[in-house]
């Protein structure tokens, strides 16, 4: 294939998720080997099936809420369990991010979480003069961080509370009465 190295305004690469994570987590589910799995690559606008190098990319995830806006204490919530590789040598090479999020959307007035992969562009360098610059990052869908899920039974009345809070056994859809005669 015949790629042309230009700075053109359009930038040469762009990031792709192919793999999207779950979009309810439970955090306190499966203990701390529970987590989130984001699957990205970086393709080649031009050509997005070829692999070419392009010299070592650094990839930045970064936990932002459904508007964009990065989370104040993320430093102390988004836990990275392990990006693999940890660079980018080439455009098709899928890099995957294994994750947790340690607090709930309730704690942050529910809002939901998405992670956005950028480029760094200061610690990465490209091969034969690709241009870095100019791609746009990546974001991933909604993903709402609950505590445990809510076990559902039958015997509730109407708006959902139980008499005395008390599970009732799920009743049959006959009468559950016995008539003595």
């Amino acid at each position: 294939a015949n790629l042309s190295v230009n700075s053109s305004k359009k930038p040469q690469f762009s990031f792709k998720i192919v793999e999207e994570p779950v979009n309810t987590f439970y955090k306190d589910e499966g203990g701390k080997s529970n987590h989130l799995t984001v699957v990205v690559l970086l393709s080649l606008n031009k050509n997005p099936r070829d692999k070419i190098t392009i010299g070592n990319v650094v990839v930045s995830p970064k936990l932002v809420y459904e508007s964009g806006k990065e989370v104040e204490d993320a430093d102390e919530i988004f836990n990275i369990l392990s990006m693999e590789p940890q660079m980018v040598t080439s455009t098709n090479q899928p890099f995957k991010l294994d994750f947790r999020i340690e607090k709930v959307s309730r704690r942050k007035d529910g809002k939901k979480f998405k992670v956005r992969f950028d480029v760094e562009a200061k610690k990465s360098n490209s091969a034969s003069g690709y241009s870095l610059s100019g791609i746009d990052s990546v974001t991933t869908s909604a993903i709402v961080v609950l505590s445990k899920r809510k076990l559902s039974f039958s015997g509730t009345s109407s708006n959902g509370s139980t008499k005395h809070g008390v599970k009732r056994k799920p009743s049959s859809k006959k009468d559950d009465r016995t008539v003595v005669r």
